[in-house]
């Protein structure tokens, strides 16, 4: 009974033994697998940017998307996979970088790069101008138009005439020019139209134009008949004139001398004095321009 009692002693005592020398854990080093592709973009955005992520050992802490200055937050989908949605700001014309960096609950991290192209433009085609003014006439001034359409946003629309540059006006796709009257040649002019889009496609459509700065043609129409005269004076003569276009002056001309009409409407009025005139006999001559 007593050596049984002893070989149940040591039996117990090296099982305490052995389980007092068994290896502690060991703690997981191992950093999450992260697969990231980073796909082309254009425009405006923002752009989805998708990551999968996976741990054998511990749950993910955070995945964080990283492009230049900016840092995004992904949110966990399914199948390990990891989203963020990331602003255009952040990005410049050409290659850019994106970091994807994951660490699990245990503090291990792995960072995985990905280069891609971003065309804030992708826009290639160059704006569509149609540009055909008529022939002007007389003092103005005078607003030509242009109708202008583009894929983008226009950045510039611009008249360019005998020298001078004009910013177009918009109002919708139709954009106009004030133009005076001192900007014009007298006959043919030849003017350009230039359309610049915010991608930075341009097009220019010239078109030629004739302008007569005194459209008419038609010489003024004077009435005048003086009465015989008598006594001392002064006296005031009359003439009636009417013309199409505005006149530049309206004389009488009497024994030498000339006398600038006074202007009531259509009438011209012409004082003259006594010694202005010849006995008997006098010959006045009104001239309108």
């Amino acid at each position: 009974m007593l050596r049984k009692l002893v070989l149940g002693f040591l039996v117990f005592s090296l099982a305490v033994l052995f389980q007092g020398c068994e290896s502690p854990t060991e703690p997981d080093t191992t950093p999450p697998t992260v697969t990231f592709v980073a796909g082309d973009v254009e425009g405006d955005g923002p752009f989805e940017f998708c990551a999968t992520v996976t741990d054998e050992e511990n749950a993910i802490a955070s995945v964080l998307f990283s492009v230049g200055d900016c840092i995004f937050v992904g949110v966990a989908g399914d199948g390990g996979e990891y989203c963020a949605s990331v602003s255009s700001v952040c990005f410049v014309d050409g290659v850019n970088t994106m970091l994807v960096t994951a660490e699990d609950a245990e503090g291990n991290s792995r960072t995985v790069a990905a280069s891609f192209d971003y065309d804030s433009c992708p826009d290639e085609t160059d704006p569509v101008i149609s540009f055909a003014p008529g022939d002007l006439a007389d003092a103005g001034p005078f607003t030509l138009t242009a109708t202008v359409t583009d894929d983008s946003a226009l950045a510039s629309v611009t008249l360019t005439l005998n020298n001078e540059t004009y910013a177009g006006n918009a109002d919708g796709d139709v954009y106009s020019f004030t133009v005076s009257a001192s900007g014009l040649f007298e006959g043919a002019n030849s003017g350009i139209v230039t359309a610049v889009d915010a991608c930075g496609n341009d097009a220019s459509v010239t078109a030629s134009f004739n302008y007569d700065a005194c459209s008419d043609n038609e010489d003024p129409v004077i009435s005048f008949t003086p009465g015989d005269l008598a006594d001392a004076g002064p006296f005031t003569l009359t003439a009636t004139v009417t013309d199409a276009g505005d006149l530049s002056s309206v004389t009488l001309t009497l024994n030498n001398e000339t006398y600038a009409g006074n202007a009531d409407g259509d009438v011209y009025s012409f004082t003259v004095s006594a010694s202005g005139l010849f006995e008997g006999a006098n010959s006045g001559i009104v001239t309108a321009v």
